[in-house]
């Protein structure tokens, strides 16, 4: 991401900063370049930590400690929370950290 001052201007909150291709923002004074892809790859490793913190919480929940003292392993559903959270937030952080950067 590229944040660059291109003047002095009023510090009121604007509607929208435009992200992807670049974009700037007369009110806030600043231009902001950021890939799509990037953008993506943020959206998606939140994503997969909200999933990974439900996963981990519904592993503390009576139903899924009776579940796994019987069959000794968690449901299917804990597990592709955890296992998917997991995923997402590896594939989202690489795409965040390697995405090629927006041209300005």
């Amino acid at each position: 991401m590229i944040i660059r001052r291109i003047q002095p201007g009023n510090t009121a909150l604007a509607p929208a900063v435009y992200l992807g291709s670049g974009g700037s923002d007369p009110q806030l004074g600043i231009e902001v370049h950021m890939s799509v892809i990037r953008l993506l790859g943020i959206a998606m490793a939140v994503v997969g930590l909200f999933f990974l913190i439900n996963g981990i919480h519904a592993t503390d929940a009576p139903l899924e400690h009776l579940s796994e003292t019987l069959t000794g392993k968690y449901s299917n559903q804990t597990a592709l929370y955890i296992a998917g959270g997991i995923a997402a937030l590896i594939v989202g952080g690489g795409l965040a950290v390697f995405a090629p950067r927006a041209h300005s």
